[in-house]
């Protein structure tokens, strides 16, 4: 290896040991969450920056004429990285067809269970409501990621064991289903009471807005897709980071329902809230 990645090792095995079977103490899957969620971005990462230094950081940071001359002459600027999605989506983008759009939106999932281990106030229990399913989405994109540390670290560094199952695509398709049905049932959500003529309209199918849908939710329009995060387009010949893709929210602001475009393209798929079988 050209650099010490022992800490990237270490905590790779452990994901690789629990999936596999050989350690599967439930108590441990919070642990095993965050390394996993670490190990994912780690290697999303170090690939984006062997293909290009500059894909690793964020778009208006290496505008500064210094710090785009510090990553140019080979010197690692005081500059923050992207955040995850930011990474998944240019991953996605210049390592095209490694990940499919489901399996994108399993490490979407997950990074949204860490983020509440690390930053929410929700205890263990309100996080790891199902456990098995947690399992199972990570379980269904690792034997990808360890293909990636193989490709990165080589055979004789990363002892990659299969995932204790193996999960297949319409398996896989189908946990995400369950997911969406969890999110758009009607009796989840609460929503603010329309507060001003304007609020009204942006709910109406007359509203101005380019990407107003219908919410699958709450039945209100104003559903519609924020690329603000992403404002800034940053492209070259050697790369092309493009606003649309991973990072992609459709927000209901009446009900703030969120779904992600595959979450979404799931939803027209299987139907709408109203539409759904009453079992769902």
């Amino acid at each position: 290896m050209e650099k010490n990645y022992k800490y990237l090792l270490r905590i790779y095995s452990l994901v690789d040991e629990y999936l596999a079977g050989t350690s599967t103490d439930p108590e441990n899957l919070p642990e095993i969450i965050i390394s996993f969620c670490v190990v994912t971005e780690k290697i999303f990462k170090i690939q984006l920056y062997r293909r290009n230094p500059i894909l690793v950081y964020e778009n208006v940071k290496i505008k500064e004429d210094n710090s785009l001359l510090s990553i140019i002459n080979g010197v690692e600027p005081d500059t923050n990285t992207v955040k995850i999605g930011q990474a998944l989506d240019r991953y996605k983008i210049i390592f095209k067809n490694t990940f499919s759009d489901s399996e994108i939106q399993i490490l979407c999932d997950i990074y949204k269970i860490r983020n509440h281990f690390l930053h929410s106030h929700k205890t263990d229990n309100d996080v790891l409501l199902d456990k098995e399913s947690i399992v199972k989405k990570m379980g269904t994109v690792w034997e990808k990621i360890s293909l990636q540390a193989i490709s990165l670290f080589g055979k004789s560094e990363i002892k990659a064991n299969k995932p204790k199952n193996k999960y297949s695509k319409k398996e896989l398709e189908m946990i995400l289903i369950e997911e969406v049905k969890k999110k758009i049932k009607k009796n989840t959500y609460n929503y603010d009471t329309l507060s001003n003529i304007d609020d009204a309209f942006a709910y109406s199918p007359y509203s101005p807005f380019f990407n107003t849908e219908k919410c699958p939710r709450c039945g209100s329009y104003g559903f519609s897709i924020d690329n603000a995060s992403n404002s800034d387009i940053f492209s070259s010949d050697a790369f092309i980071l493009s606003r649309y893709g991973f990072s992609d929210l459709y927000k209901c602001k009446k009900c703030h329902l969120e779904l992600t475009k595959k979450e979404f393209d799931i939803v027209k798929e299987i139907g709408s809230g109203s539409q759904l079988p009453q079992e769902w």
